[in-house]
């Protein structure tokens, strides 16, 4: 009996030490314990000694990817990438001598990478500007057969010009949609910024939109 009433006793304490907290997250933070929407928003803050910036995201987004620091030869950059959860699909399988046996492949349906480089204040041989570095884009992807450029405009991003493109290009899986790709890029004081946006799911595409054009209007950076 002595040992049962020591544990009510013990139990009694933990309530009274419990209950207050429980009550006091209630009312000092009201979200504290409920689960986030998708459709909530969480903020991405970075820190490194190439650059520190901040933005926010749609919930969505539930894995993230860094943030990371890679150090080349000549220049160091550090980036993060916000994924959608994965999801499967069932295709064709590719390997020789696969063919008329399905397999389910897993794939990111939606993502958004946002780096920066310290690589033209370094002077690196990598050093090209924001214009460069579109370009350079639309070159490289213009080679694939199904690519196709959808617009190429200018955006503000912490209150710097930035040049965008907007494209559609081959997936890795011929059987696929075409892939749903957004870039933009900018500069300032010798630090290449650059943010990247990829759908693979056709429905997901106005989506994506909108979520590039609230992490570029919440974007800043962090001296």
């Amino acid at each position: 009996m002595l040992f049962t009433m020591t544990g009510q006793q013990i139990w009694i304490k933990l309530l009274k030490v419990i209950i207050p907290v429980l009550i006091a997250c209630i009312f000092l933070f009201p979200g504290c314990g409920t689960p986030l929407s998708d459709d909530d928003y969480k903020t991405m803050v970075v820190k490194s000694d190439v650059a520190g910036f901040s933005f926010e995201y749609r919930a969505y987004y539930h894995d993230i990817g860094g943030p990371y620091v890679v150090e080349e030869s000549d220049f160091t950059f550090t980036y993060v990438y916000v994924l959608a959860r994965a999801k499967k699909k069932t295709m064709a399988n590719p390997e020789p001598g696969g063919k008329g046996n399905p397999v389910a492949m897993s794939y990111v349906p939606a993502s958004i990478n946002v780096s920066a480089s310290n690589q033209l204040l370094m002077q690196s041989k990598y050093s090209w500007t924001a214009s460069e570095r579109i370009e350079k884009s639309i070159s490289s992807w213009s080679r694939w057969e199904n690519y196709k450029l959808l617009e190429r405009t200018t955006v503000v991003v912490a209150g710097i010009e930035a040049e965008m493109i907007v494209y559609e290009i081959d997936s890795i899986f011929s059987s696929w949609p075409l892939e749903y790709h957004i870039e933009i890029a900018f500069d300032r004081e010798g630090i290449c910024w650059d943010i990247e946006a990829t759908c693979r799911d056709t429905d997901l595409r106005e989506m994506l939109v909108q979520d590039v054009e609230h992490v570029i209007s919440t974007f800043e950076i962090l001296e």
